[in-house]
């Protein structure tokens, strides 16, 4: 079962990984960002390969 926690306030959905990275970053982007893959990677084309979120699955995967 999963649980979703939510606290009032407005919910923002993010457009692109870029945006994501920038958060995390303090509006900053990242020393490793890739910028010669920027415009693929903010039009969401593929995946940026220097960020990632952990999730559950990375765990699954450890533990085989």
């Amino acid at each position: 079962m999963s649980k979703f926690c939510y606290e009032k306030g407005e919910l923002q959905v993010a457009s692109s990984q870029c945006e994501l990275c920038k958060y995390y970053n303090n509006g900053e982007r990242s020393d490793v960002c890739p910028m010669d893959q920027i415009e693929d990677i903010t039009k969401n084309v593929y995946k940026c390969p220097k960020f990632h979120m952990p999730s559950i699955l990375d765990e699954l995967e450890n533990e085989t």
